[in-house]
């Protein structure tokens, strides 16, 4: 296999030396290396510390690692780890909250699903493989000749949609208003859409990364993606966790609580992912993904090519001929002169007198 030569850097000309020592493969995985020890530290935190002390280190941690993305990586493909980091960050995974929920026993929850163990993991299990099947011929199908910003918008929508079937089960309005039974309105909800919704948002992402990253970097680009897109779940899920302890959301056996747990639905599931398409008009392009997205050198490229072309209209709109002159235009000129030649060439050659041969040959003769 013939494999391409990695770039020495992706820099534009404009930039100085400290983004040229950055925006290189070593860069690239400095930052990678980086985004792993922050998520390793924040386990750590969220093991042996208060959910006060991992939020202080949260904070400031991603801020510095979208930072440096900026800095390291080329503008378009930051604008859209940013995109990639948010979307995760505010659809708040309370897989533990709702976990316990859904398998909480009697005794905990009187008038619960009280589902069991093997029926969750299994159908949550079975209904997230055929929903990523499912998600890849929809897009495949319906939305691959979208804009990246639209394809966004549905999947955020459907992801709203589902959550509204959780919020059902947990006020209990299905048994108690629809009749209908919490094993049916499980399927019907963010058990099966989820998975669908996760592979409508990898697919354009996965399409908009190999378009931006440096040739010859492509894997290492989409691993460090991959790792902010993993770093943005892990903040979301402690993220959860924290409110959930704010909202006095109990999940032992012992003392548990889920009257709130409702408005942990609508908070994270809800009303935070609606911020998701002020984030996709704003960082993401609003091009078709049939459409070849123009890099950072190709654009730079193509202004310098604008900027010529202006100047010499300048100069053109700016010449003034003398007075009385006659101005000929270029393919006007060139098309008389072309005419004339045809014409002299196609014109009678006159015959020579003949007092002038005689003439020529009496001169020879002498000489």
């Amino acid at each position: 296999f013939r494999s391409e030569e990695k770039p020495k850097s992706w820099a534009m000309d404009t930039d100085g030396p400290f983004l040229r020592a950055l925006r290189t493969p070593t860069g690239l995985a400095v930052l990678g290396a980086a985004t792993a020890s922050c998520s390793l530290i924040m386990a750590v935190i969220s093991l042996l510390s208060t959910n006060l002390v991992l939020l202080i280190f949260i904070v400031p941690a991603a801020t510095f690692l979208l930072v440096a993305s900026f800095l390291v990586l080329p503008k378009a493909a930051a604008l859209a780890n940013l995109f990639m980091f948010l979307r995760e960050l505010f659809y708040m995974q309370m897989t533990g909250p709702l976990g316990y929920f859904y398998t909480a026993k009697p005794a905990c929850l009187a008038d619960g699903p009280h589902f069991s163990y093997t029926y969750y993991q299994t159908l949550t299990s079975f209904l997230g493989a055929a929903g990523t099947m499912v998600g890849t011929v929809i897009f495949q199908r319906y939305l691959s000749k979208m804009t990246f910003m639209r394809v966004f918008w549905v999947s955020t929508s459907l992801k709203i949609f589902a959550s509204s079937f959780d919020l059902i089960i947990t006020k209990r309005w299905n048994t108690h208003y629809l009749g209908i039974s919490d094993e049916l309105m499980f399927l019907c909800g963010d058990a099966i859409i989820y998975p669908i919704c996760t592979m409508l948002d990898f697919m354009p992402t996965t399409v908009l990364l190999s378009r931006l990253c440096p040739k010859g970097m492509e894997s290492t680009m989409f691993s460090l993606l991959a790792s902010f897109n993993n770093f943005g779940q892990s903040i979301s899920s402690a993220l959860g966790y924290i409110i959930a302890g704010y909202l006095n959301i109990q999940t032992s056996d012992d003392d548990c609580n889920f009257n709130n747990l409702w408005l942990l639905v609508v908070l994270g599931h809800m009303l935070l992912p609606t911020t998701v398409y002020a984030f996709s008009w704003a960082l993401m392009p609003d091009t078709p993904m049939t459409v070849t997205i123009p890099t950072e050198e190709e654009e730079a490229e193509a202004a310098r090519t604008a900027e010529e072309a202006r100047k010499e209209a300048n100069v053109i709109k700016n010449f003034s001929p003398k007075e009385g002159a006659v101005v000929i235009d270029v393919s006007e000129r060139d098309a008389r002169e072309a005419v004339e030649a045809e014409v002299a060439d196609e014109a009678p050659q006159a015959p020579i007198p003949t007092t002038i041969i005689e003439q020529e040959k009496r001169e020879n003769t002498e000489a």
